[in-house]
């Protein structure tokens, strides 16, 4: 106990210890103390405002675990979406950042009246690019555009007018951009998304008719098409960088870069494209991009794509889209040997089903009448690219006779 003591006495007489400097790194000078205010201002502001956002949250979260029963009476589910929104008022945008509260309004937005709905969008007017962003809060934002009314999916996108060249390369955002791009928007939405692609002063001013397409604005003023031209592949490329060339908006934009780029611009973007080719063929612009990177790309990545294929020609042969890239690799692939191992076998392997199906028998007419205007239209044609341009360097008529001779055989047998 007496030594216990001396310890005791001890430790009371030493110095307090220096309080603990920040690192000259870690949050201080006046970008630390903007990088907290931003931190507290998305969490709703830390202390007593943190502690009644807690409360909150938790209210929500008990009414949430009865309400979305399917069990609830109706009128109880209401009267207890009434209550989340008593609990959240005001405080909407900061408790979408929290993962539980986010599910929370979801379902009160899918669940509840037209009234309950109108408060839930009013609590989030003027911040949905903000929402948009965000990792969890973005959920509201695609329950909104599955299950809104026409007015709120309007309000929707027309607030994410002027952010379309930052939702697009980024993650949350471009799922936000590309539900509210393709289910959500009227075709002249879409092209004023679109057209904020080319450049801030478009997007303010491009309202004439030669601004409803890249080919009509180069056009009217051939002067700008360098300018935009560079300023869509910056953008698109680093959305491509980041795993989101699959929205619709970015498709569009590749495919019209593609169309109107130079031959050395194409054969970049097809050695950036050329890997996502078997997983975007499917759709309209996807295909014409597809279909260009095997025009313009060179032999190593035209077997990339072959290869891509292997397993899913049939799939891709009986595929209003999907038969258009196949029908450009047989006039564009040089090496028919490679030809004949991949596409032509499975082709082949199922020919009765292949020759009777209505887009199957594409890529059999692709080798046997080449782009004759009876089997394939116009739009077909324009997804397939001009014949004229691309890198192989086969004379077409050598590599169709190359062709015929392993496919003829079975379609005469």
């Amino acid at each position: 106990v007496d030594h216990l003591c001396r310890l005791a006495r001890r430790a009371g007489r030493r110095p307090p210890a220096p309080p603990p400097q920040p690192h000259p790194r870690a949050g201080g000078g006046a970008g630390g103390r903007r990088c907290e205010g931003a931190l507290a201002g998305l969490r709703g502001g830390g202390g007593a405002g943190q502690r009644s956002h807690g409360e909150a949250v938790r209210v929500s979260l008990e009414a949430w675990e009865k309400l979305r029963q399917e069990k609830t009476p109706v009128e109880e589910r209401h009267a207890l979406i009434d209550g989340v929104l008593a609990a959240l008022e005001g405080v909407l945008v900061p408790v979408l950042q929290k993962h539980d509260a986010a599910r929370v309004l979801q379902a009160c937005y899918r669940l509840g009246t037209d009234a309950q709905r109108d408060a839930l969008m009013e609590g989030v007017q003027g911040a949905i690019g903000a929402v948009a962003l965000s990792h969890y809060g973005h959920f509201f934002l695609l329950a909104v555009l599955r299950h809104g009314s026409p007015r709120h999916k309007r309000a929707v996108v027309s607030q994410l007018a002027g952010r379309v060249p930052e939702l697009v390369a980024h993650a949350e955002g471009s799922a936000v951009l590309q539900l509210a791009y393709a289910s959500a928007a009227t075709p002249s939405q879409r092209t004023s998304l679109y057209r904020e692609l080319w450049g801030k002063d478009f997007a303010l001013l491009g309202t004439g008719a030669e601004h409803d397409s890249l080919g009509a604005l180069f056009a009217a003023d051939p002067s700008v098409k360098p300018r935009v031209l560079r300023q869509m592949e910056a953008t698109l490329s680093k959305a491509a960088r980041k795993g989101l060339a699959v929205t619709s908006i970015v498709q569009r934009g590749f495919a019209d870069l593609l169309e109107h780029s130079d031959t050395g611009q194409r054969a970049v973007l097809a050695g950036t494209l050329h890997g996502a080719a078997v997983h975007i063929m499917h759709e309209k612009e996807g295909a014409r991009i597809a279909c260009a990177c095997l025009r313009f790309g060179s032999p190593k990545e035209r077997k990339a794509i072959l290869k891509a294929l292997k397993g899913y020609v049939l799939p891709a042969a009986t595929h209003a889209n999907g038969s258009l890239l196949l029908c450009s690799a047989l006039e564009t692939v040089d090496d028919t040997v490679l030809l004949k191992k991949t596409v032509l076998a499975e082709l082949l392997a199922a020919l009765p089903q292949i020759a009777a199906h209505k887009f199957g028998v594409a890529p059999l007419l692709a080798v046997l009448s080449p782009r004759a205007p009876r089997y394939f239209s116009p739009d077909a044609l324009r997804t397939l690219g001009d014949a004229a341009a691309g890198t192989s360097k086969k004379d077409p008529a050598q590599r169709r006779e190359e062709l015929l001779s392993a496919l003829l055989p079975p379609l005469l047998r």
